[in-house]
């Protein structure tokens, strides 16, 4: 249990000298959602510098939804998920595509053709198929650069094949 893990108990849990990262990070899920039921882990969780560079480090990692859900569901920090869906379906997470398309969240051009360039084209098709996107930002704008010549030329990381 908490308690005996870290020596103390979540009703005297004291903000200022607590590791909220440690203690997200090596507390099984069922005993946080526990825990916070029992008494809020924190009440002004977004104020909170820890944990709000938990959820920021959370949206690029993609590790572990459940926490993440907690992070966002009961401790509701704030982050940007239309951001995180862009990263789950330019990486082929499929749990959190289907997870941020489901709460709404939009995804922009760019990521899904991110996705096709890096063949994850499973989060591709379900974004296309079920999401909304929110701009038309696409490769071309982002990898396609002027030179010191004022020439236009693709980045590396395009192959010839998605090229336009």
């Amino acid at each position: 249990m908490f308690s005996y893990i870290f020596g103390q108990s979540n009703k005297n849990l004291d903000v200022k000298n607590t590791d909220y990262i440690d203690l997200i990070n090596n507390t099984p899920i069922e005993e946080l959602k526990a825990m916070h039921h029992e008494k809020p882990i924190c009440t002004s969780c977004n104020e909170i510098p820890q944990l709000v560079a938990m959820v920021n480090k959370a949206t690029f990692d993609l590790t572990d939804l459940d926490k993440f859900k907690f992070l966002i569901e009961d401790l509701k920090l704030k982050a940007n998920l239309d951001i995180c869906l862009d990263i789950a379906i330019e990486k082929g997470n499929i749990e959190y595509t289907k997870y941020l398309i489901n709460k709404g969240c939009k995804y922009s051009k760019y990521a899904k053709q991110m996705a096709i360039v890096n063949k994850n084209f499973i989060t591709a098709l379900y974004a296309d198929s079920y999401g909304i996107e929110r701009n038309n930002t696409n490769i071309k704008v982002v990898h396609k650069i002027l030179d010191k010549n004022k020439e236009m030329h693709w980045m590396d990381c395009i192959s010839n094949e998605f090229r336009f």
